[in-house]
Order: structure tokens, then sequence, then C-alpha cells
């Protein structure tokens, strides 16, 4: 089973081991330890007396700045003496923290309601040595234990636990030590209890950040610092595998610069590719950030590097005198320092980032975007441009992260993408001139620990080592500042610009880009692994001006709805960018009949023109950024009225026998109800015909009465085969019974049996003949 110690200084001492211990030194260090606990007794009954005979005076106060004040103990002369320290507050107010949440001056509500995804998962979590005491009235029953305690302790008599999770999600009871995501559900959990196991399930179910405020005894003799080992590619692996997780890991508390025990001091999990590891720096005063010099290093925060040169700790946040719930009761509190009180201060921040894309991008941010985010946007610190072994990055700024992905004053760029094996990602920008910083960072494959590698083994740890830089398009050449780099071997050198080889993070800064197009390319060395290879790109100090892509012109019917137009945005904030469109001819197609829709790069355009208009119109697209840039573009719309008609000839009217001609027009194909798809069709039968039209996928549909006259009845001439009594047969449609008649027979007529026909005469052509059948008699006029 591994060692763990909590990563927490009550008293800023440093572990640097323990010898054996003689029997005298024992009962020393017993007697000692008994006039601690009998000093503090003392101390505290000398207090409640002071404040018994001191009507109205304050025990404790927060004072304007934030600063919780209370009364510590009673001079020998008889003065109070207040100490004051930061508090969870405090350290929500030096990182921007405090202006996400509801009444913040950025207009938010980012506090983690409704983060969570059922009732038996968050997406919010922490790892721990011991419990939580989940009953504390600061958790509102937000802190849930998932997993069963192995420690004999009962549950609720964990300090440490109960001080991070307070960091992370206390309501503000008592308001000093209110947490970053104070409406935020906790998922708690044990590191004796399957931990990476836990891990893996937690980020396959949704989770997106965790806290992990441990790590390995440090113990110089027994432990290889710096070193990437078995327990960072299991870390690496879990964040590879579950895109969107990212754990956030306490640096350590080992550092004693007296003792030279100084850099290269980071151990275990922190030292991963895909984590953060978090340092501690002091509560900044209540002028906030002005600059590098503000911001003041804890003096036991670990400093870096990895040993293949890696920049650790990645970032830092306040980890100096944090107020917040303690566990020997469910009303009690302490203060606390270590980078075990920065690192929760920073998750449960960074968790409110992940908020705020769910709300406004309507999507989940991946961890190497979440973990970019917060490297591109942190404050500088320290003595020299650039990141260090000790502050990493800078300090964390929620603030600006914030703007970033609101795309404040349209010069961001911020993009989710990937590469495959030698294929180069190119991004066109432009600079008006001034500060540039581009950063780029990935979740890599996981790496191979160096087994027996030796001390300070430099051989990189990244496996898919991708390159940022930026091209001057004017000569198609890479300007001449490169990513940021550390020396490991020079460990308080400052960063220089060169070749990043060893990080999955890479930043240009360049402190005056001249105006002018750029382009951002990404490309990788050797051959990617596992690919294609997922990034996210950030960019500052740049003109985002959005284009719109073209549509040709276009047709449709006359009333009838467009199919689905298509258009895409890019160079441009995709979750921030409204699209309008317009009609110079609106009684044809009305500005409303215009539907947009869509989202990110993806939009799309329906129009409706009105029923029974025909023409063209114009139609205008114009794309808004939040920053009121646009850009525009615009297509025709033609609406198409078909019309088709009949003509018959020779008139709509003829006579029995006679073949009329009904002829299409006005369409490129026709339908006739007759089944014929011809312009014309041959009709000699009475009756209405109708046509389909068909142009440019337009129709219409029009009909024509043909009239059949019979022919005059001065003769009976047959017009077919058949029987006398047969009306059919005969031209007037008259079977002859008059002994006048005069009947003209042309083809074969047959007299039905016992049937009399009469007619006054009979005439017969060429094939005309009459035929009897029994019984049957032709009587002829009397």
């Amino acid at each position: 089973m591994r060692s763990f110690a909590i990563l927490l200084l009550l008293t800023c001492c440093v572990r640097v081991g323990v010898a054996q211990q003689t029997a005298s030194q024992q009962q020393a260090a017993t007697d000692f330890r008994q006039s601690l606990i009998e000093g503090e007794a003392a101390r505290k009954q000398a207090v409640a007396q002071f404040l018994n005979s001191k009507v109205g005076l304050r025990q404790s106060f927060t004072d304007a700045q934030g600063a919780f004040h209370f009364l510590h103990h009673i001079d020998t002369d008889g003065t109070p003496i207040y100490y004051n320290t930061r508090s969870n507050l405090a350290l929500a107010t030096s990182i921007g923290t405090s202006k996400l949440w509801s009444g913040g001056s950025l207009g938010l509500n980012l506090q983690g309601q409704g983060m969570e995804i059922s009732a038996n998962r968050s997406r919010l979590g922490m790892w721990e040595p011991g419990p939580t005491r989940t009953t504390h009235h600061e958790f509102g029953g937000r802190a849930i234990t998932r997993d069963t305690p192995l420690f004999t302790i009962a549950n609720g008599n964990a300090d440490h636990a109960t001080h991070v999770a307070g960091t992370m999600i206390a309501t503000g009871v008592q308001a000093q030590a209110r947490g970053m995501a104070n409406q935020a559900i906790l998922d708690c959990f044990e590191i004796q209890s399957d931990e990476l196991v836990e891990m893996q399930t937690a980020a396959s179910e949704g989770m997106l950040v965790s806290n992990h405020s441990y790590g390995p005894d440090f113990d110089t003799t027994r432990v290889r610092l710096g070193v990437y080992g078995a327990e960072c590619r299991s870390y690496d692996q879990i964040a590879f595998q579950n895109r969107n997780y990212l754990q956030i890991h306490a640096a350590g508390n080992d550092r004693n610069d007296d003792n030279n025990i100084s850099y290269d001091i980071l151990i275990g999990g922190a030292l991963g590719k895909n984590v953060v590891a978090v340092g501690a720096v002091r509560n900044l005063g209540p002028g906030g950030y002005t600059g590098p010099a503000s911001v003041s290093i804890a003096n036991f925060s670990s400093y870096g590097p990895a040993d293949d040169g890696r920049i650790k700790p990645d970032f830092v946040a306040p980890g100096v005198a944090i107020y917040s719930p303690y566990s020997a009761t469910d009303q009690t509190y302490s203060i606390s320092n270590g980078t075990s009180m920065a690192s929760p201060g920073a998750a449960g921040s960074l968790f409110l980032l992940q908020q705020h894309a769910r709300n406004t991008r309507n999507a989940l941010m991946r961890s190497a975007t979440l973990k970019g985010l917060a490297i591109h946007t942190a404050d500088e610190a320290g003595a020299n441009p650039g990141p260090d072994y000790a502050f990493g990055w800078g300090l964390l700024n929620l603030e600006k992260a914030i703007n970033l992905l609101n795309l404040a004053g349209g010069t961001h760029l911020f993009e989710e993408t990937s590469i495959a094996d030698k294929v180069t990602y190119r991004k066109t920008i432009t600079s008006t001139g001034g500060p540039f910083k581009a950063t780029l960072c990935w979740t890599d494959v996981p790496g191979t620990p160096l087994v027996n590698g030796g001390i300070n083994n430099r051989t990189p740890i990244l496996v898919n080592d991708l390159d940022l830089r930026v091209i001057d398009l004017a000569t198609n050449q890479p300007i001449a500042q490169l990513p940021w780099r550390l020396a490991p071997a020079n460990p308080t050198a400052a960063a220089t610009q060169g070749d990043n080889v060893v990080d999955n993070v890479e930043q240009v800064f360049v402190e005056n880009l001249p105006a002018g197009l750029y382009a951002l390319q990404v490309t990788n060395k050797g051959t990617l692994q596992q690919g294609p290879q997922e990034f996210s790109i950030f960019a500052t100090g740049i003109t985002r001006t959005p284009v719109l892509s073209s549509i040709g012109s276009i047709s449709t019917c006359t009333g009838v709805a467009t199919e689905t137009l298509s258009v895409s945005v890019a160079d441009a904030e995709l979750a921030s960018v409204t699209l309008t469109a317009s009609s110079n001819n609106t009684a044809l197609l009305p500005s409303g009949n215009i539907v947009v829709g869509g989202s990110g790069a993806n939009r799309t355009v329906v129009a409706t023109p009105s029923p029974g208009q025909s023409g063209t119109a114009l139609i205008t697209l114009i794309v808004t950024n939040n920053a009121s840039q646009t850009a525009s573009t615009s297509f025709t719309l033609a609406v198409i009225a078909p019309t088709v008609t009949i003509t018959i000839a020779p008139s709509p009217t003829i006579t029995q026998g006679q073949t009329a001609t009904l002829t299409a027009s006005g369409a490129n194909s026709f339908s006739w109800s007759t089944g014929a798809t011809t312009a014309a069709v041959f009709a000699t039968v009475a009756g209405t015909y109708s046509v389909t039209g068909a142009t440019g996928g337009c129709s219409a549909t029009t009909s024509a009465t043909l009239i059949v006259q019979p022919v005059a009845c001065t003769t009976f001439t047959t017009l077919k085969a058949g029987l006398w009594n047969d009306p059919t047969v005969w031209s007037c449609g008259i079977v002859p019974t008059s002994p006048t008649t005069v009947v003209e027979i042309n083809h074969v007529i047959g007299l039905p049996g016992n049937y009399t026909a009469q007619a006054g005469t009979v005439r017969y052509g060429l094939t005309g003949r009459l035929t009897y059948q029994t019984g049957a008699r032709l009587q002829m006029g009397l």
C-alpha cells in the first residue's frame, strides 16, 4: 500500500526525516506536547475572562478589505493582541473567482449549481487520505461520501478533508469561509478505497474536475524527486481516456530554502503531464494584482522542475492562512496553510469555467482546453517574463479566463481541434500591432516511467511533440519569437524562447507584434501515436473580424420554402456571434420569412416567399460578434410562378368522327391525365383533359374541355361493325327504326335473332353487308 502524507502546514514546518529517538528525547517530546496543550488552555481561558470583563469588545471581525481578525491572546501588560488572516473569501478575491458569483462584478451567477450528472454523481470531486465531515453546516448536504472509508476514525473527524471540501463548496454561513463553487455538489472519496478505479469510473461517468491534496511522504532518502513514475502514468492514462476530466494536484509543501531544499522537489502525481500541479502564494492585498511583484510565493510551496525539464507547478493560487470549515464539530472552522489549500481553490474555480462554457456554449470544454485557458490567462508572476519553476505560468485569473470565453473585445481566439500525422494546422489572424500571446495545450499519450533511469534523467516524457509557430504571411516564415522553455539544469534562470521538446503546453509571447497578417501553425515531430492528436489553441492581441461563406443564386417556387441553405462562420468566436438576414423585396419575401438557425460554425437559412408572388429578391446575411465587428454576404433568390396552357385544334368542339389535337405550353415537361408526357395529345372523346407542367422544379396544372358534337343524321352511315340494334354502331348514335329511313352500310351489320329492322332504303358500300341470324328480318319501306 502506498504511503501518503497530508500536504498541510499548520505551522509552516518542513519534514526532513526523523532520526531514532532516545528514551529521554521521547519523554522530552511528550512533555513539550503537554506543555503546549496546557498553554493553549491557559490562553483560551485568559481570552474568555478578558472578553467577559470588557462588554462590547469584539472577539472577531472582518475589515473592509475582507481580512478576518480574531483575538488571539492577552499580552503580559493586559493588551488584547489580534491576529488577522485571509480566508476562502480572500482566496476567491485574489484570483477573481468572487467576480463570477451572483452579485459579482461580471454580472454572472456561477456557483456550481445544477452541474451534477445525477443524484448519484457530481461533476466535481475530491480524493483525500481521510473522510470529510459531510454534516458540517457549511455543506448543506452537498458534500457526499461516495465510497466506504477504510480509516477507523468516524466520518467527520478528518480536519484536512473537511477544510479542503470547504474551500471548494462551503456555502458561506460564515462569509469568510465561502467556497469557490459554493452551490455545487461535491463527491468525496478516500484514496485508500481503490483510488484509481474510482477516478476512472467517475471520469467515465462525466466528472469534470477533481482535487488531490496529497502525495507521497517527502523523504530524500527514499523518494526520487522530480521523477515521472507509475503513479503519474496512471493519472495521465485516466486523463487521456477521459478527455474532459482534469485533475488538480497540490504541488507540495516541502521547500526549505535554508536547508537548500528548493528546486526539483516535486513528487508523486503532481508530475503528471495531463494533470495540473498548483503551487501556493500569499493572498494578494486589497489592491489585488498590480504586477508580478504583487505575487509572493509561500515559503513552503514546492518548486519544480520535473526531471525532464517540464514546467511544474503549472500555476499558483493563494494557500496561506486560509479560513475554512474544520471537523471538530458541524460549526467548527480553522486556518490552514499549504498547497493543499491552493489546490482546491483552483479546482473549485476552474469548475465554474466549465459551468460558464455549458451555459454560454452548450458544450463542456476538454480538460486540455480548461488547463490551457487557465495557463493562457494567468497573471505574470516571478522575477522574469514567462514561466518559471516556482510560479509555473503565473497566478490564476478567473476574470481573464471568463473574458476570453466571452471573447471580450473580439481580440481573442479559442479553438478545439486536432491534427493527423504530418498534417499542418493553420489559422489566419490579424494583428493591429501590440502585445500578442498564443498558447497551445494538449492531453498527451501517457509516457513510459523511467525505471532505474538515474537521477535527473532529461529524457523527455512527451510522446506526441506538437510545435506552435507564428507565421508571418508576408514572408511565409516563422517570426523570431518561439515558445517559452526552461533549463532544468539551471532552474533559477529566466525562460528563453526556442524549440520546446518537453512540455505539452507551448506558448509564444511577443511584446509588440507588428501589424499585419499572420497564421498560427501547429505541426508535429516524428510520428503521432494514437492520433489524430486533439489540441486546444488560444490567442490574444489579434483582431477577429468574422467571415461568412457565400451562397450562390438560388430559385424556388412561389409560396414554397427554399431548401435549408448552409452558410459557415469562420475566424470568430462562434458561441458569441449573431446572424441576421434581410430582403430587399419585402412584397415577394418579407424579412420575417427568412429563418436563420444552426450554431457554431454551421449556420442555416430558410426563405419562404409569399404565395402568388414571383420575381427576385436580394437576401443579405450579416454576422456580428460581441465586439460589433461584422461581415456580410448576399445572394439572389428567384421565385418562379410557373404557368401552363392548353390549346385545342381545330377547335374545342369537334364533330363525332373527327380528332382534336390538345397542345400544352409554358413549361419544360408535361404530364397529362391520359398518362401521356408529350406536349401534344390527340383526342376523339368528349371530356375534360388536364396537364401538369414543370419548370425549374416548379409545377402548375391546368385543364381544358373537349366537346364532341354528333354528325347530322341525314343518313345512317355505320361507323363500325356490330349489331343493328346497338346505338354505338350508327353515326348518329340512334338505331334506324323508320320505314322511310335511308341506311348506308359500310361495315358488316348483323340482325340479331328474332329481330325486325326497318328502313326505307338500304345502300351498301364496297365493304358493307347485312347478315341475318335465326328469325331476323328486314322490313323495307311500305
